[in-house]
């Protein structure tokens, strides 16, 4: 079982360095995957693996079954959505749908005993990320961004394409 987190050097406290560093402790059993940590910090700790930065998230993705997002404020942040999307479960600070709540350290750890206990993936999360992404026309624009080969910074400009094209016939 592997746990994705984003814990950008720049910006660690932002991304919840506190809650993470907790987490990896408080479960040894479990894998972490920190990702955009270009300084490794968390090396020191024999269940982590610190990638830095990413371009191609495809094999990422193939091993991990739960994004942590817990931030000092945020929307509903598009790699949520691309969790959610992969059948994937995502655990966040901020009520969003799909997704499980946990804004103290006590639900974070709750909501990752929650996740030990799945023994599927979240079908859910999918149904959600489609209505979220696909309303009408977008169906295509959604096969091909949750099917995408391409860097982040890519899917990213993608995203936005698709938000404006979205917002235009919203």
């Amino acid at each position: 079982l592997s746990i994705l987190v984003y814990v950008p050097s720049s910006n660690r406290e932002f991304y919840g360095l506190k809650y993470v560093d907790k987490l990896i402790t408080n479960f040894q059993e479990l894998t972490f995957i920190i990702i955009a940590d270009n300084e490794h910090i968390f090396t020191k700790y024999y269940n982590v693996e610190s990638v830095g930065w990413v371009d191609d998230m495809q094999t990422i993705w193939e091993n991990t079954g739960l994004l942590v997002r817990i931030t000092k404020h945020d929307g509903y942040p598009r790699m949520a959505l691309e969790a959610l999307a992969r059948g994937k479960y995502v655990v966040h600070n901020n009520r969003l749908p799909g997704v499980w709540f946990a804004d103290t350290q006590e639900q974070l750890e709750e909501q990752v005993r929650r996740f030990i206990k799945a023994d599927d993936i979240n079908h859910e999360g999918v149904q959600i990320a489609k209505e979220e992404l696909n309303s009408g026309g977008e169906q295509a624009l959604y096969d091909l961004y949750l099917k995408a080969k391409t860097s982040i910074s890519q899917r990213f400009f993608a995203l936005i394409v698709f938000l404006k094209f979205y917002m235009k016939g919203a």
